[in-house]
């Protein structure tokens, strides 16, 4: 690994930026795959900051058993565009092969992470209702 100190700051706004933004469209799909209600402020906030991005490829790429294949085919160019990124500036180098399977099992950690989390969210929540 080649990594200095211009680098490091390099990456570190790369991945945050990728990440935050893949993050969107994932929940994004989540909501849209689970026909959550889209009049809720966090709802409306995740469409309006990945509508200028999926709804093109929405027009190219149609959906497939009510599922929406432009927003997977998003995460992963996404998700392919970081590594890549990463792995230039640090000087690595990948076949588009690693990368897609890299991408995928990142892309399943996080889908794991998102559902992990809206459990323990959902356990905090009921909880709470309950000692009031």
């Amino acid at each position: 690994m080649n990594t200095n100190y211009m680098t490091d700051p390099a990456i570190f706004i790369i991945d945050s930026l990728f990440s935050l933004y893949i993050l969107a469209v994932m929940l994004r799909f989540l909501l849209q795959w689970s026909r959550a209600e889209f009049y809720n402020p966090i709802s409306q906030f995740l469409v309006k900051i990945t509508n200028p991005v999926i709804v093109p490829l929405r027009r190219a790429i149609p959906g497939l058993f009510n599922i929406d294949i432009a927003s997977v085919l998003l995460l992963l160019a996404l998700k392919i565009s970081e590594l890549a990124l990463v792995s230039l500036l640090i000087g690595q180098t990948w076949s588009i092969e690693g990368l897609l399977l890299l991408a995928v099992a990142e892309l399943l950690g996080l889908l794991l992470n998102v559902f992990l989390f809206s459990i323990l969210i959902q356990v905090v929540l009921s909880r709470m209702t309950i000692i009031r």
